[in-house]
C-alpha cells in the first residue's frame, strides 16, 4: 500500500517509514514514542510526514540519496515534490551540502 497523500503532502505509516529508513518497525515506534521522529495522529493512525522522515533519517546517519530513492520507489514521487520537501524540512544548507557531496 503506498503512502497517503493529503494534497501535495505525503504521509507514511510506521511500517512504511521503517522500510524507507531500513530499520525495524519497533525502531520506528520507539523513535516516535521518544519524540525523535515526529508523527501526527491521523484518522488512520500515527503518520510521519515525509519531511520528518527525511530529517530523522539524515540525523541518524542515513544517506540522503538512498532515502530519496526509497521514497521514490515507495510512492513514484517526482523529483520536484521531493525537492520541495527537502527544502521545507531540512533547509537549503542540507541541499547545498548534498549537491557538493560534503557531510
Amino acid at each position: 500500500m503506498p503512502p497517503e497523500r493529503e494534497g501535495s503532502d505525503l504521509w507514511f505509516s510506521a511500517p512504511e517509514a521503517a522500510d524507507v529508513l531500513g530499520v525495524s518497525r519497533q525502531a520506528v515506534y520507539a523513535a516516535m514514542s521518544s519524540g525523535q521522529l515526529r508523527a501526527e495522529d491521523k484518522p488512520q493512525g500515527k503518520r510521519v510526514h515525509v519531511q520528518n522522515l527525511l530529517a530523522y533519517g539524515i540525523q541518524n546517519g542515513k544517506n540522503p540519496k538512498d532515502l530519496v530513492s526509497r521514497i521514490e520507489q515507495h510512492n513514484g514521487t517526482d523529483q520536484q515534490d521531493l525537492l520541495l520537501w527537502v527544502l521545507g524540512g531540512l533547509g537549503l544548507l542540507f541541499l547545498i551540502k548534498t549537491l557538493l557531496g560534503k557531510k
